[in-house]
């Protein structure tokens, strides 16, 4: 596949509803749960629809196939809301998605079962087992956003723990070795993806 352009944006101050109701492309949002997609289609679908804008959420309007073959067929703008989880599992065509949206860090729920008892194997469980699991999840969500990316898109980071956590400069590095070039906080940059 050629490589894609990706405006890269860390804008933590930025809102879902910002995006959604400003939208003139076809945009994939990565929501942080289902309640948050729920919520959203709530209080956006009405306002949407007024303005011409495909709002397409899991748990509404059908499961994921229709979802997709929706995405496929309609006109921008466009928006395809989802969890990371389901987003890897998206087959969507080529080239068809300007902006790629994720709202949080990939976190894993540190009260969920398995994931409580893993880290009880680490000395520092957040550290050795939470963050590279949560990088690597990043990893594939890009992954997954480049078989969909036009030649130029954009990759917009809402997080605002980005910015406010130590681990920041962590997940910025990460992302500058991923998405190879030079990158800041607070800047857009030009990224080559491979």
């Amino acid at each position: 596949s050629p490589r894609a352009s990706v405006e890269t944006e860390i804008t933590p101050k930025t809102t879902l509803d910002e995006i959604i109701s400003t939208t003139k492309t076809s945009t994939v949002v990565l929501a942080s749960s289902k309640r948050v997609i729920e919520d959203l289609y709530i209080r956006l679908s009405e306002n949407c629809e007024q303005q011409g804008i495909t709002l397409l959420c899991q748990g509404f309007g059908g499961g994921q196939s229709r979802i997709q073959a929706e995405f496929a067929l309609a006109r921008e703008p466009k928006i395809l809301v989802t969890t990371p989880l389901n987003y890897e599992n998206y087959v969507l065509p080529q080239e068809s998605v300007d902006t790629f949206v994720l709202q949080a860090l990939p976190f894993d729920h540190p009260s969920h079962p398995v994931i409580s008892e893993r880290v009880k194997q680490y000395q520092d469980p957040f550290e050795e087992y939470s963050l590279p699991r949560m990088l690597l999840k990043v990893f594939r969500l890009l992954k997954t956003f480049l078989r969909h990316a036009k030649k130029k898109s954009t990759f917009i980071l809402l997080d605002p723990r980005i910015t406010t956590k130590p681990y920041g400069k962590v997940v910025t590095s990460f992302l500058s070795k991923i998405l190879p070039s030079t990158m800041t906080n607070t800047f857009p940059i030009q990224q080559q993806l491979l």
